[in-house]
């Protein structure tokens, strides 16, 4: 049983509880577009080839970004730092749960040969309310697996694989949206940082219906 996005002016059903009769795993692909949708960007199943992209240009000078991140499964009403990009998924038919890891790979160019930052998928519920499910970091000293990675060449269009460490398993609630937000975390060096995600960049997620 494949995840259903709940179509526009669609009111979200009431969850019910259900035995569990049968357990279905999924493989799901969800690409971080740039289309925007108010402050964020759309994560859809719909890829963007070509030379569709969002920019960044991040002056980590002033020294002002002490953002900090939320805590796995508590709850929180606000997230985000001047220093990342979000990417928000439509209303999801659900309950379904999330589990195992989640992986991807993002399509980009910079003006730096490397660069650090955290990948935080989270999902936000239909009271508002953001629930961090799990972190991928490229930093050895904050949560996650360390990536053992070739530098950058800037200037060129390039891809980074990566991959979380296992998540517990999280239930998304009916009418959910999912959130994958991506932090640059500050970099050595005075010069601004400068980004172009393209709308090939994706996650993959293992979801599983009861």
């Amino acid at each position: 049983m494949p995840l259903h996005f709940i179509p526009p002016q669609q009111p979200v059903p009431r969850i019910e509880a259900v035995a569990d009769t049968a357990i279905a795993v999924d493989s799901i692909r969800l690409y971080l577009s740039p289309i925007r949708v108010d402050s964020a960007y759309r994560l859809t199943p719909n890829g963007y080839s070509g030379g569709t992209h969002i920019e960044q240009t991040l002056d980590f000078s002033d020294n002002g970004d002490s953002a900090s991140v939320p805590v796995v499964g508590e709850p929180t009403r606000t997230i985000g730092s001047r220093n990342e990009v979000q990417f928000v998924s439509p209303p999801l038919a659900g309950p379904f749960e999330l589990t195992g890891t989640f992986s991807g790979r993002l399509g980009l160019v910079t003006n730096k040969p490397d660069f650090d930052f955290q990948i935080l998928l989270y999902a936000l519920t239909p009271e508002r309310d953001y629930i961090l499910v799990s972190i991928y970091s490229t930093r050895s000293d904050t949560v996650g697996e360390a990536s053992h990675r070739q530098p950058l060449q800037p200037e060129i269009r390039q891809y980074r694989d990566y991959q979380s460490a296992r998540l517990p398993i999280r239930m998304v609630p009916n009418g959910s949206r999912l959130v994958v937000a991506i932090t640059v975390l500050k970099p050595t060096g005075s010069v601004p940082l400068k980004i172009v995600w393209y709308g090939d960049s994706y996650i993959d997620l293992r979801v599983l219906h009861h």
